[in-house]
């Protein structure tokens, strides 16, 4: 994972488009706008206005009662149809102006409203319940979708690590077969021919001879080809799928850029948008001048704020407190203005301004940090994913290269000692006994190698100037191969032997089917992976993703490979191998 978490900027259309999805008349968005909604009466009007902590309660409560009865009627008339943005922000205004009359006639019944705040009431309400339950939908939607991508990844991560045991003994499972299928069917012939040799007579042997031919060419021959060309698909075990249970939704382990959390035009026009009633009604003639005032004062301080802090990165809990701090900051700073402009804030004093700034600053903080938290699980994600991909190249790998191994022991060693006891049992008139013990040594020989514990990679630099002599006549080979890619090679079998098949498929390719000419060969470590660049002047391939032995080898060994030209339009073969 990165150093520092990333969070994504602020996007008024994305955040449109999350209000027309199934969020708006949630259970959780009815739940979440409960806090925004009573808190306005007791933050707002309480102390404010006449009446008791219990009146303003009373009031707020039944207030927010009003937004749920009208959500919930518009969910169950919208129960069946999937309504575009606009129609959910028409129920939000419809809802907040219920809540208005509501707590108009509340107030004035309990007598604590008074009668010519009737404007306030009837269209502050409406644009407050707006925003407010927009901001609530935007941030059940983050959030469910964080916690969505939190649960996913940490299925995924389980997955892994059981994939990982299951395919490593899957792949274990599969040479093993393969062993013991050639074990099973040679060693017996072997055995029986050894026996048959040791108390044969002479006049008998010509029948062994062909015997051990036979052997040779109905038997191990067409099954070391068998296996070399088999492509067989690793099918790993499948694991079930485990279920998770994500508790800390809000925990990041890593430091967050303070400035994405602010978001300064937004946040400065929202609380401009929810502030414009209040405004007109204490203001009354000066309410747009003191509008203006009030949004530059506070996005200035904002946008301020965001540049000197374009840089920081801290934990989440010390980038909540320095949001505080700032959203403050611009509450106060929007209340100077207002007095430096002889604009009393009279009814509205600079404490509910600081606050309501502070309130805003929260939902934004909570917003973004969960974009965060979303963001950081998706490229987590991606990393397991990644894994999982350079896991099943490396099994792919190591299953061929197993069975490769397997079919070159029976294509070399043991048909080798075959022939050679044949060839030499048919050569001897009379075989003498030490001749027999020979051949049956031989053939132990032969059964000791299937035993396929000792098998040897071949040395990359030794393969390297194999390739260079067996073609010089024919073609100019130029090598640029790197110290590690020797050190990998060398450590880990598996892989210089992915990289030596490689190699020799490619420059045999290069020069057999493209005519090439002169080649130069580079090989890298980078990133746990040895990149591969084959650059030649011949002829490209017709079909460079074709069915053919190569195509079928570079998947096989490869993590990823392509073939293209270059800008100078030689043809370039390029792979990446993982490194286990």
């Amino acid at each position: 994972m990165a150093e520092y978490s990333t969070t994504p900027r602020f996007r008024m259309a994305r955040a449109l488009q999350q209000l027309g999805g199934p969020y708006p008349l949630s259970n959780e968005t009815i739940l979440g706008a409960a806090v925004p909604v009573i808190l306005s009466n007791m933050v707002l009007d309480f102390g404010r206005e006449e009446g008791t902590f219990g009146n303003w309660l009373l009031i707020s409560t039944l207030g927010y009662s009003a937004v749920v009865t009208i959500l919930l009627i518009a969910r169950r008339l919208l129960s069946s149809t999937a309504a575009p943005t606009i129609v959910y922000l028409l129920i939000f205004l419809v809802a907040g102006f219920v809540r208005g009359v509501v707590i108009y006639s509340l107030g004035r019944e309990l007598g604590v409203i008074p009668a010519q705040e009737w404007q306030y009431r009837l269209l502050g309400s409406p644009l407050f319940i707006l925003v407010s339950l927009s901001l609530v939908t935007v941030l059940v939607s983050n959030s469910v979708r964080a916690t969505t991508e939190l649960e996913k990844l940490e299925t995924s991560r389980l997955l892994l690590e059981k994939r990982l045991n299951s395919m490593r003994a899957e792949i274990s499972r599969m040479n093993a077969e393969v062993a013991g299928r050639v074990s099973g069917l040679i060693s017996p012939v072997i055995q029986e021919l050894m026996l048959k040799i040791q108390g044969a007579k002479s006049s008998e042997l010509g029948l062994e001879v062909k015997a051990l031919r036979s052997t040779i060419d109905d038997v191990i021959r067409p099954l070391s080809q068998d296996i070399a060309q088999s492509s067989d698909e690793l099918n790993a075990t499948e694991v079930e799928t485990p279920k998770v249970s994500i508790r800390e939704n809000f925990r990041l382990s890593t430091p967050i850029q303070v400035s994405y959390q602010i978001v300064p035009f937004w946040s400065t026009a929202l609380l401009t948008l929810i502030s414009t009633p209040a405004a007109v009604v204490f203001y009354g003639q000066d309410a747009g001048l003191a509008l203006l005032v009030f949004a530059l004062a506070l996005l200035a301080t904002l946008e301020l704020a965001a540049l000197a802090l374009s840089k920081v990165r801290v934990i989440a809990i010390l980038a909540f407190l320095i949001q505080l701090a700032i959203f403050a900051t611009g509450g106060a700073m929007a209340t100077l203005a207002l007095g430096l402009a002889n604009l009393d804030a009279g009814l509205f004093p600079a404490s509910r301004i600081i606050t309501l700034t502070m309130i805003i600053g929260v939902a934004m903080f909570v917003g973004q940090v969960r974009q965060t938290q979303r963001y950081a699980s998706q490229l987590n994600a991606q990393e397991v994913n990644e894994k999982l991909e350079l896991l099943n190249s490396q099994a792919r790998r190591e299953l061929w290269l197993n069975r490769r191994r397997i079919a070159t022991v029976l294509h070399g060693p043991v048909q080798a000692a075959l022939y050679a006891s044949a060839m030499r049992l048919a050569q001897s008139t009379r075989p003498s006994k030490k001749l027999i013990q020979s051949v049956n040594e031989d053939l132990a020989s032969a059964l000791e190698v299937l035993k396929f514990e000792s098998l040897e990679s071949p040395d990359l630099r030794d393969v390297l100037s194999q390739i260079v002599e067996v073609w010089q006549s024919t073609c100019e080979i130029y090598s640029n191969v790197t110290k590690p890619v020797y050190q990998v090679t060398k450590k880990k079998p598996l892989v210089g032997e992915a990289v030596v098949e490689v190699l020799r498929e490619a420059v045999s390719n290069a020069i057999k089917h493209g005519s090439a000419s002169e080649i130069e060969i580079e090989a890298k470590v980078s990133n746990n992976l040895i990149l591969l660049s084959i650059i030649n002047n011949g002829k490209p391939a017709v079909n460079s993703r074709g069915n053919g032995f190569g195509s079928k080898l570079y998947s096989e060994l490869t993590h990823t490979w392509n073939l293209d030209k270059t800008e100078d339009g030689r043809t370039k073969f390029s792979a990446t191998i993982f490194i286990a």
